[in-house]
């Protein structure tokens, strides 16, 4: 009966389409073949379909509001939430107050999208009308399943009343009496995980102890609530300063100890920046689980800890839904252990440093743009798929994909089709620099340790970058790669001969390389320090003041400080070695005015609290030259050094 009478609906809204000047039968059988789709779960198959019947813009008619509702229900199951949140909310707005079921599920749409892309507040507006038509319905099932969403939102802005709400469940025989095991031990962690979040480590203990004993014993047959509960337990102890049953857990949870690493520090995106006083404190910390799907986007981002109630969690999770991963690096994870990733974080204290490669980037993007290729942002750092069609190209179009490949794909085959597409095109000086950078760089690579790679970079811009520069003297670029060998010699402790690359950077015209170019600032900034390393007077006050550069702008530039002292000390912990744990964290520290490194804290982390300590102590051992230009500090705060952990043999 309520199938007869949406088809009755959708008739109608056909005909109403005739006087838009469509066709009613055409429109018609687009909407038949939509909804023969959305039957077979072809969500990307129903979209067009149900698209094509609607308004573009402004209001839907009544008896096409169940067409939007079902276009934002495919929308949200292929990850298109914001589209999805759009066309939930034009239903709704055409849906009749008494149409409740349809309201109802509309507004679970709504909600999910809005808890998808991180706007838990609207999340909750949808979510409790959701529950309160559920309810009006008698829909039990229903009630519950929006009831548990709910408390999953707001589990870090107000996890005591979540705990309230989650525990009068729990308390509530008639209800228990429904559930299976598995099913309670979900929501036991549910109310485990409030308490935790409201700081309660004692009656969390209690409850994600009840949820274990309900899951069982671990067999090979692993489920995902397996893992996530034991994962919540692993997050629990360490909070609780109980390494021991932490490493157990997490390692229960299969967290490091995935067939592949090589991927996990390798995304794009940013952490929160820091704002203390009111917003984010560089004490505050989030734990964040969510799924990366095949094309290397984030799905299903979800705060399980943070350190106060409020809006902390929802703001890391923001900022983690705009992170990417290269898909050809993500593929080599299980896809089951790819749907359960929980990542430990921190804010940082600065945005992303000004690039020394910006100009030269820049400028290759404005040649390719007026030959007619689209470009746009930080195009040469997107990740390309390897099957990306453009990369079939032999002309300028396959110049974006070839470069975002570079480093992940056939580099040696690509090397020569870039060098050959330049020629054929006339390519400016600046793409040709880009090729020997990447070249010296690829071929870099294979020397592991730091140093040594940073030794043979060196040597191969020392027999590359004399070349370019008599083929294409006076161009900008040279500049630049002048400074990328200088900092490689630096880095690979060949101080000596850094020192006159330098000056050579600096005596340019101000003609080829402008004053507050980050190029020269930075070079500034490192023959200052290697001068002083020398013993040598610095830099007096007035160049300081020529130079454009403040005591805090050490942190602009996208350079690392210079190392003094060897290799760090090993921070790898004998208790991951036992445990079989493997990982990767991000360090933040900063600087002092005798080179030695201050406030360093874990801003990123995988496992959560498995390699911190350790890592914190070793980079408290490195020592950096001194940066100061004449008498005073350049601060070279909120420098970050990536560390990644692997056992030797494993892979």
């Amino acid at each position: 009966m309520a199938n007869r009478a949406i088809a009755g609906l959708i008739s109608l809204a056909m005909l109403l389409l005739v006087g838009a000047g469509a066709h009613a039968e055409t429109a018609q059988i687009l909407y038949n073949q939509a909804q023969a789709a959305f039957d077979r779960k072809d969500w990307n198959g129903a979209i067009p379909g149900f698209v094509a019947v609607l308004p573009a813009n402004g209001a839907v008619p009544a008896p096409l509001a169940l067409v939007s509702a079902r276009l934002a229900s495919a929308l949200l199951h292929v990850g298109r939430f914001g589209e999805a949140r759009i066309a939930a909310d034009r239903a709704l707005a055409a849906l009749p107050a008494d149409a409740t079921s349809a309201r109802a599920e509309t507004l679970d749409i709504a909600g999910d999208a809005a808890r998808y892309t991180s706007d838990y507040g609207a999340a909750a507006v949808y979510y409790r009308q959701a529950q309160a038509g559920a309810t009006t319905l008698h829909d039990a099932n229903k009630a519950l399943a929006v009831r548990l969403k709910l408390a999953q939102t707001l589990m870090t802005v107000d996890p005591k009343a979540v705990g309230a709400d989650v525990e009068g469940l729990l308390r509530d025989p008639a209800f228990l009496a429904l559930l299976d095991l598995r099913q309670t031990a979900i929501i036991e962690d549910l109310r485990a995980r409030a308490a935790m979040n409201a700081g309660d480590l004692d009656t969390a203990e209690i409850w994600i102890e009840r949820a274990i004993a309900h899951t069982g014993p671990l067999t090979e047959n692993v489920r995902m609530d397996d893992v996530l509960i034991r994962n919540d337990a692993g997050i629990l102890y360490a909070l609780k300063s109980d390494s021991k049953k932490a490493r157990r857990y997490i390692a229960f949870s299969g967290a490091g100890h995935l067939d592949s690493l090589d991927w996990i520090g390798r995304f794009q995106g940013q952490l929160p920046l820091c704002a203390p006083g009111g917003g984010i404190e560089p004490s505050d910390s989030v734990i964040l689980r969510f799924a990366i799907g095949a094309d290397g986007q984030l799905e299903g981002i979800q705060p399980l800890y943070a350190s106060r109630p409020g809006t902390l969690g929802e703001t890391f999770a923001r900022a983690a839904s705009e992170w990417h991963w290269d898909p050809n690096l993500v593929a080599k994870v299980e896809p089951f252990w790819r749907n359960a990733l929980v990542l430990q974080m921190r804010c940082v204290s600065r945005p992303a440093p000004d690039r020394l490669n910006a100009r030269t980037y820049d400028d290759i993007g404005r040649w390719l743009s007026n030959k007619g290729v689209p470009v746009s942002g930080r195009w040469e750092t997107g990740f390309v798929a390897a099957g990306d069609t453009r990369l079939a190209h032999d002309d300028l179009a396959a110049v974006p994909p070839l470069i975002g490949r570079y480093l992940y794909g056939d580099s040696e085959a690509i090397d020569l089709r870039l060098q050959h597409i330049f020629d054929a095109n006339a390519a400016p000086p600046s793409a040709y620099a880009a090729l020997v950078q990447l070249r010296a760089d690829r071929i870099a690579r294979s020397d592991a340790p730091y140093v040594a790679y940073q030794g043979t970079l060196a040597h191969q811009l020392g027999g590359s970058v004399p070349a370019f520069e008599r083929a294409h003297p006076g161009d900008p670029s040279v500049q630049w790669l002048k400074l990328e060998w200088a900092l490689a010699l630096e880095s690979s402790r060949n101080f000596a001969a850094a020192l006159p690359i330098l000056d050579a950077v600096l005596a340019s015209p101000t003609s080829v390389l402008p004053e507050r170019d980050p190029v020269r600032s930075t070079a500034m900034l490192h023959q200052a320090m290697l001068i002083g390393k020398a013993g040598q007077s610095t830099l007096n006050n007035g160049l300081l003041a020529d130079s454009g550069l403040s005591p805090e702008q050490c942190a602009m530039f996208d350079t690392h400080p210079i190392r003094t002292n060897g290799m760090m000390v090993n921070p790898f912990p004998n208790a991951a070695l036992e445990w079989g744990f493997e990982g990767y964290v991000q360090e933040a520290f900063d600087i002092d005015d005798e080179g030695r490194t201050v406030n360093v804290r874990t801003v990123l982390a995988y496992p959560p609290y498995i390699f911190g300590p350790s890592t914190e102590h070793a980079i408290a051992t490195m020592h950096y030259l001194p940066p100061k230009i004449g008498e005073r500090s350049v601060g070279c705060t909120a420098q970050v050094q990536s560390v990644s952990y692997r056992i030797a043999g494993r892979h």
